[in-house]
This record gives structure tokens, C-alpha cells and sequence, in this order.
């Protein structure tokens, strides 16, 4: 196998696991926005926009993705906190 089809065979890769991933980002989406129920959605969206760009997160990351992972991390800590059985 010669070097040029390694390196299309890792870029096909990488493709299927980037569509992977944006397709549970949307999923995580779906499934946290149920969970909020109806709230003012801009003025967080803009918060935790805000907060990803203080923090120094990677300007290539779309904002609405920077959004989805804010939300998928708080649902997590929260799911820790119930689970664990703690206030942390």
C-alpha cells in the first residue's frame, strides 16, 4: 500500500468520524433541549458563547457547536451529581 492511498484511506476516516460525531452532537442536541423545556434561549446562547470565547476556546468550532458541548458538559455534571448522590 503506498503512502498517497494510506493517507486517503486515514482522510476517509477521519470524514466517518467527523459525521459521527456532528450526527450525536445533534442527537445530544435534541435530547438537552427537551430536557430544558422553554427558556430564554438567546440570552444563554449568547452567555455561553461568551464564555467559550473568554476560556479560549478553538475559533474554528462553530458557535452553535460550542453551545451543544456547554450544554452536553452541564448535562453530564448534573447526571454526576444525581448519580454520585452529591452536590458537587
Amino acid at each position: 500500500m503506498s503512502v498517497l492511498s494510506m493517507v486517503e484511506e486515514a482522510i476517509k476516516l477521519g470524514k466517518a468520524e467527523e459525521t459521527k460525531i456532528h450526527e450525536n452532537i445533534q442527537l445530544y442536541k435534541g435530547i438537552l433541549q427537551s430536557l430544558r423545556g422553554p427558556q430564554d434561549k438567546d440570552s444563554e446562547k449568547k452567555s455561553e458563547v461568551t464564555e467559550y470565547v473568554d476560556k479560549g476556546a478553538d475559533p474554528d468550532i462553530p458557535p452553535e457547536e460550542k453551545q451543544d458541548m456547554e450544554l452536553l458538559e452541564e448535562a453530564l455534571k448534573k447526571a454526576l451529581r444525581i448519580r454520585s448522590g452529591s452536590t458537587v
